[in-house]
């Protein structure tokens, strides 16, 4: 990193390009995790210019809510060295963000839902799906999207921080990612009630399982420190999220075949 004054021209021309505006999140987390709050705030205002230019003329605010998230995130990171409390901030951060696009972007979101019940026409005529059942399921896949895409640009500015500044801090952070058992019993409840109130909550089943996604790989990888190979089955395995995950999924495919 050559300076702020540098950092701070890269995200803002990063943030004006069409296909370059995660850049510019990656530069405002990196900045934030390494030089502190104050530093990546003033970037992240410098930043938050021409990205609020472009949501005042195109009226699409998820740009703005993906920058805002993984600022958030970085700054929580930096402050609590935890990605357990990133991954349950992302969902709460991704709700907020879908709520906020669904009432400041109808007019985008209605394109969508027709789209989709066009799509769907097509590909099977008998299928028929209410508008505002589609409206809700394009909401749920929003969120989940803001959630990944937040969460790999934090993790990339993870990433690039311990490349620059300490090299396999990241890795070493990445292979003890776990979620702990109250963590994953919260979430797995949380599921339940969404899938008991389908018509209401339905839409946030799928958000709920990101954080056991981005812990899967954990669950039966370098349990053993050397071969990767899960060689001992104990109580804290029945937590991990391998056993988790396909158990939500199902749930969520059942409650959409129902649905």
């Amino acid at each position: 990193m050559r300076g702020r004054a540098y950092a701070t021209a890269i995200s803002m021309v990063a943030a004006a390009l069409p296909l370059l505006g995660w850049l510019s999140t990656v530069i405002v987390a990196l900045v934030c995790l390494r030089s502190g709050v104050a530093a990546g705030s003033l970037i992240f205002l410098w930043t938050l210019l021409p990205v609020g230019v472009a949501f005042y003329f195109v009226g699409d605010p998820s740009p703005m809510i993906a920058l805002i998230g993984t600022f958030m995130m970085a700054m929580l990171l930096r402050q609590t060295l935890s990605w357990e409390l990133v991954l349950i901030a992302s969902v709460v951060f991704s709700a907020a963000g879908a709520l906020i696009f669904e009432f400041t972007a109808a007019g985008i979101l209605d394109r969508f839902v027709q789209f989709y019940i066009d799509y769907l026409a097509q590909v099977d005529a008998s299928v028929v799906i209410d508008p505002v059942q589609a409206r809700k399921l394009l909401m749920g896949f929003f969120a989940v999207g803001q959630a990944f895409s937040m969460v790999v640009m934090l993790m990339i500015a993870r990433w690039c921080q311990s490349t620059l500044y300490n090299l396999g801090g990241f890795r070493k952070e990445f292979h003890q990612l776990r979620l702990s058992p109250a963590v994953s019993g919260s979430i797995v409840l949380a599921m339940a009630v969404c899938y008991m109130f389908g018509d209401q909550l339905g839409r946030w089943l799928p958000l709920l399982t990101v954080p056991l996604v981005f812990c899967l790989n954990w669950a039966g990888t370098l349990v053993d420190g050397k071969q990767g190979i899960v060689k001992k089955l104990g109580s804290r395995v029945l937590w991990e999220p391998g056993v988790v995950v396909p158990d939500c999924l199902s749930v969520f495919g059942v409650s959409c075949a129902h649905g």
